[in-house]
């Protein structure tokens, strides 16, 4: 789901980097640098190799770099700027649902420490 509204965010941002604006473009450019997070993330699996997983994630920042101007046919002089943008987007949008996915695992941690104290009474 953060993935679509990443897209979301890219193609809004489109005309303000003199890009153009299609959403099916945006998608591609968001699940192809999202992908090399995902891999890496396999690493996070084996605590000794965490870090190989991080230069991992930071590869998936420069195929956003490059995935940009190309597909979003942004000026070569503008990629930097709606690189940098979208990455703050990114997580803006990650904190938000880390915060919703915590409060929603709050409310059945509390529901179920309740049930538990209801059946024990």
């Amino acid at each position: 789901m953060s993935v679509f509204v990443l897209a979301l965010i890219i193609d809004a941002l489109a005309p303000t980097f003199n890009g153009t604006k299609d959403q099916l473009k945006a998608m591609k450019v968001a699940v192809y640098s999202s992908t090399a997070a995902w891999v890496g993330g396999v690493f996070s699996l084996f605590p000794v190799l965490a870090w190989v997983g991080g230069l991992i994630g930071l590869y998936g920042l420069y195929l956003l770099y490059l995935g940009l101007p190309s597909l979003m046919k942004a000026p070569q002089d503008k990629a930097l700027g709606y690189t940098v943008v979208v990455i703050l987007a990114a997580i803006v949008l990650w904190v938000v649902v880390s915060m919703i996915a915590a409060s929603v695992v709050a409310m059945f941690v509390a529901g179920a420490v309740g049930a538990a104290s209801l059946a024990v009474s």
